[in-house]
């Protein structure tokens, strides 16, 4: 399964597209970001998590019908989105890797990822399946960055745990 993990702020909403929008509260989804984040789906049959604040009080079906509302196929991918776990840590990259070990267990495969994010400073241990939605100080998926996103979820997901010792070898 490859999964895109989903920023929206600085990703969808951009600081080169400013609209209120008439669907939802804050400003509307560019649509050029839409139009790409769709046909990466199409090509690579990804599914999509939330990994946005936007998930913080929203159910996954809140999500669905908010993305309903831009793309049907983007509303058709998603499969949920990360939990939030303070009293452990509120790094996105821990929140990350707790839901591929959720989908871990249910025994689905996770073959690659990519992280759309429009910052890094809560995602440096996955920085290598992060594709930053920036350039030139300026925020949002363009269509520039669509090379960088397919070659990512055409790369092998792998982690690594370091530091950890098996007490019981």
């Amino acid at each position: 399964m490859k999964l895109i993990f989903l920023d929206i702020d600085g990703v969808l909403n951009t600081d080169f597209y400013l609209k209120e929008s008439d669907r939802h509260v804050g400003p509307e989804f560019y649509p050029g970001a839409i139009k790409l984040l769709e046909e990466v789906i199409v090509e690579t049959d990804a599914k999509v998590v939330i990994s946005s604040t936007w998930r913080h009080g929203t159910s996954k079906k809140e999500l669905v019908d908010l993305f309903r509302n831009y793309s049907d196929i983007i509303a058709n991918a998603i499969i949920g989105k990360t939990g939030y776990y303070p009293s452990i840590s509120r790094d996105r990259w821990v929140e990350i890797l707790f839901y591929i070990a959720y989908l871990l267990k249910k025994g689905k495969n996770v073959t690659n990822i990519v992280i759309l994010d429009d910052d890094y400073f809560d995602l440096e241990p996955l920085s290598e399946y992060l594709v930053l939605c920036r350039k030139n100080n300026m925020r949002g998926l363009r269509y520039h960055m669509k090379h960088e996103v397919m070659k990512k979820l055409k790369s092998r997901f792998f982690i690594e745990f370091r530091g950890y010792e098996n007490k019981n070898s």
